[in-house]
């Protein structure tokens, strides 16, 4: 019976990645569970394709949250990767880190070595960047990342429009200030998704050549013990269901919503888009008072697909692991996905 020093729970996102690494030395011997199929489904590689894989129950697990009370009573679906590369391997590619002050607050919050400078320098590491390395980006790490493909004058108007209204054009949303309106990169090589599971298997076949943003929550525990020599393995495992979001439940969201709802209504009248001749569709001009747009976004809202925190960092007692990942209280367990994130990045 072959025996391994690592077992992870999950080929996601995460899963892979660590696989990786931990192999890569060539010290360590790791079995990978994951309960999803094979990446071999053809829409996956096709960019395009994350219309027919998120929703797709051979892709998605396809959850749905509970009834939520901010949306009027909905329920929504939470679209989470069933299938090698997990969620990187159905999602829209788009690589977005959000904010330099979303890491600096887990830092304060008493999290070692989460700091922007600090995460800024490991989001390099792991980077092959389509225009070279540079202050925010680097080269020869597995997450390919790439400028969109296409222009569409549409969406060249629209940030002017957004110019007109005080949002300022910038050429990037991954330097830690997003404030204004850019084309987002993606992760994609030439054209064809790069997810997690081709990147971060190089020696393994597979027909999606694959990579993620930043780590997206498709669990991956990882079991340690003692050592012995290098390969990765894959097999079936179980899977979680994620909890009631409860969307549009505090003041600060639904101020938030209300002020969405009126600076897009500014940037359709903007100059720069009145040769298009823009009519609203929904949630309609009717929807004119605070509370009818509230409850638009109640019949509206949606989420596009980044869940974290289930297992957040820190060392106060509701806290589940470390800002080093370990699980308090269990020895050899660790939580590596952005379940830990304490709060969510403010991305895409």
């Amino acid at each position: 019976m072959t025996e391994y020093d690592y077992v992870g729970g999950g080929a996601g996102t995460a899963g892979c990645v660590l696989a990786n690494r931990l192999t890569a030395c060539g010290r360590f011997n790791v079995l990978l569970v994951e309960a999803g199929g094979e990446d071999d489904y053809f829409w996956i590689d096709i960019p395009v394709g994350y219309l027919y894989t998120i929703g797709n129950p051979r892709t998605d697990w396809c959850y749905r949250t509970e009834a939520e009370p901010g949306l009027n009573g909905r329920r929504i679906g939470y679209a989470r990767g069933k299938v090698l590369g997990g969620c990187s391997s159905i999602n829209a590619m788009i690589y977005m880190r959000g904010q330099a002050s979303d890491y600096d607050h887990w830092a304060q919050l008493g999290n070692r070595g989460w700091s922007w400078e600090e995460v800024l320098a490991v989001f390099r590491r792991s980077e092959d960047y389509q225009h070279g390395a540079n202050d925010y980006h680097g080269t020869g790490g597995e997450l390919r990342v790439e400028e969109r493909r296409v222009d569409w004058e549409i969406l060249d108007a629209w940030r002017d429009a957004a110019a007109e209204c005080g949002k300022p054009k910038i050429d990037e949303f991954n330097r830690g200030d997003n404030l204004g309106c850019a084309y987002f990169q993606v992760n994609q090589r030439r054209g064809r998704r790069w997810s997690g599971m081709c990147s971060r298997f190089p020696s393994m076949p597979s027909a999606s050549p694959g990579t993620p943003s930043t780590p997206l929550p498709h669990r991956c525990a990882i079991y340690g013990r003692p050592a012995a020599a290098a390969s990765a393995s894959q097999a079936t495992g179980s899977r979680m269901r994620p909890e009631s979001p409860n969307y549009l439940a505090t003041d600060e969201d639904r101020t938030v919503a209300l002020a969405g709802f009126k600076y897009t209504r500014r940037i359709m009248r903007a100059e720069a888009l009145r040769r298009f001749d823009p009519v609203e569709w929904k949630p309609g001009t009717e929807y004119a008072t605070d509370d009818a747009l509230l409850k638009a976004a109640g019949n509206l809202g949606t989420t596009i697909f980044h869940p974290v925190g289930t297992c957040r960092m820190g060392s106060d007692p509701k806290a589940v692991v470390s800002d080093r990942l370990k699980v308090h209280g269990i020895d050899g367990l660790r939580v590596i996905d952005a379940s830990v994130m304490p709060t969510i990045t403010s991305g895409n």
